[in-house]
């Protein structure tokens, strides 16, 4: 099958560039469906040296960075996210293109000076989760201690959404992710009137309803697999919301979605200098194709990385929507590294 123009162009524009950055791999929340292992620590002064060096050599006036913080928690190394995405800002500042900022944060750390110095720094999109109302939500996102988060978090975005009236306020958007399952469904009425009620007029804040997958927690049994009624639902809540001026979807019903793990120029970087694709299978061994060095060269296993582009060449949907799914194992002995010389692809157009 062959591959559309627009596939084509979102897997595989050279200039457009995607690093998927894990400044720590440890995390303050202890939600009941997380897949992580929290094995990894901050990442040392070696690994961030060696991203700078990675950005420097792919900023140009044809290109464009999109810098996206993942965890763990990525504000638990804060200092590490404002030192990189500072040097970018310059980076691209002084030789042209675009560099664009964004971070998937719990919020728990997100108070407003931070979330100054994150805007200040080039940071512009924010995604952060809630389970539904106060009861429900801290049953399933609690902290390392078992303690409550809701309240500090609403706090933050209460924050966040007064500034935004502010005429010096830069431009930012705040995706609120509100998970559910096939119980939780049924208790998220309030949590939807008051996002609506706090946020509906900012026009900084947007909502997906989305479904809380089984991705390998020690509790996944413990999920209810919602049904299309469930769904059903769901979409009656992004109604209520449209209706007060926010933008919301179900994640259900979003149609020819492309991975960035399907992506040929989107890579993550881990908080040990080790490279991915995806930051769901952190633990699986496909899924480590490569190393960062100091000297911001990358080295990756070919017959590694292959795989997880396939869906380009096949043009399966499914492939190309997640590329994890019906991954090949690996064979024993893979080839070794292969040098990828990023800087020489620099102004290369798709």
């Amino acid at each position: 099958m062959d591959v559309d123009e627009r596939i084509a162009r979102v897997v595989l524009d050279p200039r457009v560039f995607q690093l998927i950055v894990l400044p720590t791999e440890q995390c303050n929340f202890r939600c009941t469906y997380c897949y992580e292992d929290f094995s990894i620590g901050k990442m040392s002064p070696e690994v961030v040296e060696g991203l700078k060096r990675l950005i420097a050599k792919r900023a140009g006036p044809q290109t464009s960075l999109q810098l996206s913080w993942f965890g763990g928690e990525p504000l638990l190394a804060s200092d590490v996210m404002l030192d990189v995405c500072g040097f970018a800002k310059r980076c691209f500042a002084e030789t042209g293109g675009s560099y664009r900022g964004s971070i998937t944060t719990n919020a728990y750390r997100l108070g407003i000076d931070l979330f100054g110095q994150l805007l200040d720094a080039g940071v512009s999109d924010y995604q952060i989760s809630l389970d539904g109302p106060e009861e429900v939500h801290n049953r399933t996102r609690r902290r390392r201690d078992g303690g409550p988060t809701f309240a500090t978090i609403w706090k933050n975005l209460k924050d966040i959404s007064v500034f935004a009236e502010s005429s010096e306020c830069p431009g930012f958007e705040i995706h609120l992710r509100i998970h559910y399952d096939g119980r939780s469904i049924h208790s998220l009425g309030s949590i939807i009137a008051d996002i609506a009620d706090q946020f509906g007029g900012t026009g900084k804040f947007q909502v997906s309803l989305h479904e809380v997958e089984r991705l390998g927690g020690p509790l996944d049994d413990e999920l209810v697999i919602p049904n299309e009624e469930d769904h059903e639902l769901a979409r009656s809540y992004a109604r209520i919301l449209k209706a007060r001026g926010l933008t919301a979807s179900v994640s259900e019903d979003i149609d020819g979605y492309v991975c960035y793990a399907a992506r040929g120029s989107s890579l993550v970087i881990r908080a040990n200098g080790r490279i991915g694709k995806c930051t769901v299978a952190l633990s699986d061994d496909r899924n480590d194709i490569g190393l960062l060095h100091p000297d911001g060269r990358v080295e990756v296993f070919a017959d590694k990385l292959r795989p997880w582009l396939r869906g380009l060449f096949s043009g399966d949907p499914r492939e190309l929507e997640c590329p994890l799914q019906g991954l090949t194992a690996l064979r024993p002995d893979p080839p070794e590294p292969q040098l990828i010389q990023l800087s020489q692809t620099r102004h290369r157009r798709g």
